[in-house]
């Protein structure tokens, strides 16, 4: 408690000030609650009595605990703060270590022969090609909340015209794309639930020009309201605000966007766009590929702004970028319904795949966060947009590993999954990681067949078949962990994943292994 000395008729006399600490502690508590987890762990190291009701609280250092895993909270009845906090921690030792609880095979059609798939929040859907059923959505297992096994929540019958799809399951919400031939495409936003038009979709129908037949090239993303659709070569796009029904963008076929690889949404406000074969900016020729980074008002038609040119490694002059493929977790609106806690849409990577000279593939790894720091920075210093060399960006803020061609949805959050190199074993790699949390050994007893490792210094890409002018040597930090799978097990030649499981799958089988954690 502090003092202060004032003079009263020629006396000294002592007066108290009051402190925040002189306040009950549970008044303490909830004022701290307010506070983000960074905050938080600030506040720890001011005195002892503020570090011991952070320490002793189970709903402070669940703030804390959710943030280091890059999770928000959840549905709160379904476990109070000091369960929740328990569970978080068995998670993460059950990722940690790949400890699954448990297994379910589950029937599909193979991703091979379907014409399209979606796995978000928890629900997998196909798009059939087989009799019966054109569109199948199915509840996938759970451990905490919903123990239940996968069970088929609804088959939509065949639908004539209706060529991909997207689901959000947060906002109840699939996105139908339909092409009748002759007429113009259309998307159509409709319940999940009921399969009724979405009652807050101001205009459920989007109709937008299309001149030719994509075949599968294309996407359909869901961002919040925001709805993309991107088809490559030749280039279009458009993005719509599906609640209100404004048309952002609608960009067709233009020539000099015809070398556009690939595009994702970031945000409600903000989308990426990767350049093969080389890109401009302002009359300025990149051989070597570029990311540009865009911002645009979410109620406003045509305000896309150019933020930022980001050049990709340079390469020798007889190499070139030939394709450019962006994996990203997709974006649920809310967290998901009956689980404690959800994957943060801030803590992902873009796991980017890059093939060069049409026989080497790389993938470059970029967190979110150095996305949303260009859009910070140029918003706050209201500058220009600006061409960011290779150099000036890529060593510090990625990771660039040998890659393959992956199609599937392996990536979420700050997760990748893919197959181990004898295709009966998983690996995953995690950007998620705090270094400075990290634990440097681990002395859980593990099964045969496990192996971990931590990657915190800069690694370089041996560049064996000739295609970079220098070596690329990239720094973000990661575990990879890898593990066989248990005897009896059905081997798998590729790996889907969410924020709860991994599924094997085998491209001819139609059925997937679920690995719930």
């Amino acid at each position: 408690m502090r003092q202060r000395a004032t003079e009263t008729t020629g006396k000294s006399k002592i007066s108290t000030l009051p402190s925040i600490n002189d306040i009950p502690l549970e008044l303490l508590s909830e004022i701290l609650a307010l506070l983000d987890a960074k905050t938080l762990l600030l506040c720890s190291s001011i005195c002892n009595l503020w570090h011991e009701t952070i320490k002793h609280s189970p709903e402070l250092q669940l703030t804390i605990e959710l943030w280091a895993d890059g999770m928000v909270r959840g549905d709160s009845s379904v476990l109070k703060s000091a369960e929740a906090l328990r569970a978080l921690d068995a998670r993460r030792r059950a990722w940690q270590n790949l400890e699954w609880t448990s297994k379910t095979v589950v029937e599909i059609e193979s991703l091979t022969t379907c014409r399209a798939y979606e796995l978000v929040g928890g629900m997998f859907a196909e798009q059939l090609r087989q009799q019966g059923p054109d569109f199948l959505a199915i509840s996938l297992p759970r451990v905490v909340g919903d123990p239940e096994n996968a069970r088929v929540t609804h088959g939509i019958e065949s639908l004539e015209d209706f060529r991909d799809f997207m689901i959000d399951p947060t906002q109840d919400l699939i996105v139908r794309l339909y092409m009748p031939v002759g007429q113009s495409a259309y998307l159509e936003c409709r319940t999940i639930s009921s399969e009724d038009l979405h009652p807050l979709a101001a205009c459920p129908v989007l109709t937008f020009s299309l001149t030719r037949d994509p075949t599968n090239m294309l996407s359909i993303q869901i961002v919040d309201n925001m709805i993309g659709v991107f088809f490559p070569r030749p280039y279009g796009l458009s993005i719509f605000n599906w609640r209100t029904g404004i048309t952002i963008m609608e960009t067709q076929e233009r020539g000099d966007l015809d070398l556009v690889a690939d595009f994702h949404l970031l945000s409600s406000s903000s989308y990426i766009l990767v350049h093969s074969f080389g890109g401009n900016f302002e009359g300025r020729q990149f051989d070597d590929g570029q990311i540009d980074i865009f911002s645009f008002n979410p109620d406003c038609s045509n305000s896309q702004a150019l933020v930022t040119t980001l050049v990709l490694p340079e390469l020798i002059p007889t190499a070139f970028v030939a394709l450019v493929i962006i994996h990203t977790a997709p974006f649920c609106a809310k967290p998901i319904t009956g689980i404690p806690f959800s994957k943060s849409n801030n803590r992902r990577i873009y796991a980017i795949l890059i093939l060069y000279n049409n026989r080497v593939w790389c993938r470059l790894i970029v967190h979110h966060r150095f996305f949303e720091k260009c859009i910070l920075d140029r918003a706050q210093e209201k500058i220009a947009a600006t061409v960011i060399p290779w150099d000036e960006w890529g060593p510090q803020n990625t990771r660039m590993l040998p890659g393959e061609n992956i199609w599937i949805r392996h990536v979420d959050g700050e997760r990748l999954a893919v197959a181990g190199s004898n295709r009966n074993s998983v690996q995953i790699l995690d950007f998620g990681i705090i270094p400075r949390r990290a634990p440097v050994t681990d002395d859980t007893p593990h099964s045969a067949g496990f192996a971990t490792e931590l990657h915190l210094e800069p690694s370089g890409l041996s560049d064996v078949k000739r295609v970079f002018l220098n070596v690329v040597t990239t720094s973000l930090p990661y575990r990879s962990t890898t593990r066989v799978l248990d005897e009896g097990d059905e081997e798998h030649d590729s790996f889907l994943i969410d924020q709860d499981r991994i599924i094997g799958l085998k491209e001819s089988h139609h059925r997937m292994t679920v690995y719930t954690f």
